[in-house]
């Protein structure tokens, strides 16, 4: 039925020319195979991408497809489990810096967009873009009251290459499900939907700018944190402007020696920025690589593109505080509890050997923790979770690979900046410092009032539950309680113990009366006596071993 969904679909030409340039692509490096098309294709191109490895030809293909293939990459790059460690790492490579699209007029986009030319809007902006990626390309400008800006303009198109793109890896989605069976991890029409998801966000502008003023908003008490600010009135779905900061890229200065700019303090500073970001405000950078941060002399931090943003809910921050704090700890019962919390490890899963996942989880606190802290690497740790991960066919989702993603690229960005930045005191100072918080009185009282709230609530809402209840009840003549194998098996045991002890107490009760009338009306048959005893002694024993057995 898929099958002649796909084919019966009414294709455009623009679909269907795209789909041939997937296609050739795809040939180039191999992924698809035909021995008919060697005449259309030098020897010397297809040497090239023969000694490359296939993760390698991977990437390189979907750098080439453009940026929904690289948002696909992107999106895979954070799902360990779906892909084994050496597709992760290459997919982490993905660039999306391209170079400059003359097809991009600004005059021609200020002018259709807010209806006045560049003249009425600026004093000047620079003809050359001076960054530019698959989206977007950057430019330079001075407004009329004098202020220097930034002015970040989506490229002609983008749109339309996108929907085409999403309608056709949509199809190709619907197509698996003939192969693919839903209790698999890979689910293709899932992966879809999170790509269209992600890049509907990262081509509407606005919703960027209203990070920038979130971020702004979490880090306002933060001297040396600084966001650009959002000038809406040049803003809209397709053009973001926001104030020019005078600033280098972090990664100028890994080989450079700049006196006038700390790298210590730089190099802790990110890391606990980034900390603040996921445990504390649970709306972090995703993607905080050194060329997405700029700094100003001396360690003044500058958050720039953070297009692409994860979040966590206040539940799943504490369960992660603790999964750390157990990690440093080294308790692997801990660590259990908090994977089956986050859904990492599934409560209904039976076919996971989880003493075994033990074992190896105490290989790697024992291999990492107990080395000496120079030789500490959060980005080793990291890989060889996802290893585990793959390994007993975990699921991972993607906001808490993104969050060890953004502590990995921090760490390495501080290792570069110092070689004797250590993430781990910094995490294991971070913990602690959220703990004194927690004992703090305007905590205490803040959390007080937000309990006291909750249950004036829930006591609002208990007699409209309870009636929902009694009505459900009514309805149905009957109710449905859903239990798991592992509890269905306790009641189970429990029901026959108590069915043996009933059986084993009667039994009993008939052996001391019937010994009591034997005495009592002075039959002295010892034998029989002597046997009741005997059954009375066994019961005992099977009581007993009913009662106190493990």
């Amino acid at each position: 039925m898929a099958l002649k969904k796909f084919f019966s679909k009414g294709r455009n030409v623009r679909k269907l020319r795209r789909s041939r340039n997937i296609v050739s692509v795809l040939f180039k490096y191999g992924f698809l195979k035909d021995p008919n098309r060697k005449v259309f294709y030098k020897k010397n191109k297809e040497s090239e991408t023969l000694k490359l490895s296939r993760p390698e030809k991977l990437r390189l293909a979907l750098e080439e497809l453009g940026p929904t293939f690289i948002k696909l990459g992107q999106i895979l790059s954070v799902r360990p489990d779906l892909l084994p460690l050496e597709y992760i790492k290459e997919l982490e490579k993905l660039q999306d810096d391209v170079c400059c699209s003359e097809e991009v007029k600004i005059d021609e986009i200020i002018k259709n967009n807010f209806g006045k030319s560049i003249d009425e809007i600026f004093n000047y902006i620079e003809e050359k873009p001076f960054a530019s990626a698959s989206l977007s390309q950057v430019y330079k400008a001075q407004l009329k009251n004098g202020d220097w800006v930034a002015i970040k303009v989506q490229k002609p198109n983008v749109k339309e290459i996108i929907n085409t793109d999403l309608d056709i890896l949509t199809d190709l989605a619907n197509l698996s499900k003939i192969i693919i069976r839903d209790d698999w991890v890979f689910q293709p029409p899932l992966i879809v939907s999170e790509i269209k998801r992600s890049l509907t966000k990262e081509i509407n502008f606005v919703l960027e700018g209203l990070n920038y003023e979130r971020f702004s908003e979490n880090f306002k008490n933060i001297k040396y944190v600084k966001l650009p600010k959002v000038y809406w009135q040049y803003t809209n779905t397709e053009i973001l402007t926001m104030e020019y900061i005078d600033a280098i890229k972090m990664k100028e200065l890994f080989s450079c020696q700049c006196d006038e700019y700390d790298k210590k303090e730089i190099a802790d500073r990110g890391a606990r920025i980034a900390l603040k970001q996921i445990f504390e405000d649970g709306f972090f950078h995703a993607d905080p690589h050194p060329a997405n941060v700029l700094v100003k002399p001396p360690s003044t931090i500058v958050m720039i593109d953070v297009g692409m943003v994860g979040a966590l809910d206040l539940n799943t921050r504490k369960i992660l505080l603790d999964l750390l704090n157990a990690f440093i700890n080294e308790d692997i019962d801990v660590i259990i509890t908090c994977f089956k919390k986050l859904n990492i490890i599934k409560h209904d899963d039976n076919k996971l050997d989880e003493a075994a996942l033990k074992r190896d989880l105490f290989d790697l606190i024992d291999k990492y923790f107990g080395m000496p802290i120079r030789y500490f690497d959060f980005k080793e740790i990291s890989e060889e979770l996802f290893r585990t991960v793959y390994k007993y066919n975990l699921s991972l989702p993607p906001n808490l690979t993104l969050m060890l993603k953004a502590i990995s690229t921090v760490e390495n960005t501080g290792k570069q900046l110092d070689p004797d930045f250590d993430i781990y005191s910094t995490i294991e100072s971070f913990i602690r410092e959220n703990f004194i918080k927690k004992l703090s009185p305007s905590y205490i009282i803040n959390k007080f009032k937000k309990t006291i709230a909750q249950s004036i609530d829930l006591i609002e809402n208990l007699p409209n539950d309870i009636f929902n209840f009694i009505n459900k009840i009514k309805d149905q003549d009957s109710i449905q309680i859903k239990v798991d194998k592992d509890t269905q098996d306790k009641i189970t045991r429990s029901i026959k113990n108590s069915v043996l002890l009933i059986s084993l107490s009667i039994i009993m009760a008939a052996v001391i009366i019937s010994a009591s009338v034997f005495i009592i009306y002075n039959q002295k048959n010892w034998l029989i006596i002597l046997a009741l005893f005997t059954i009375f002694l066994i019961a005992l024993v099977i009581l007993y071993r009913s009662i106190f057995k493990k």
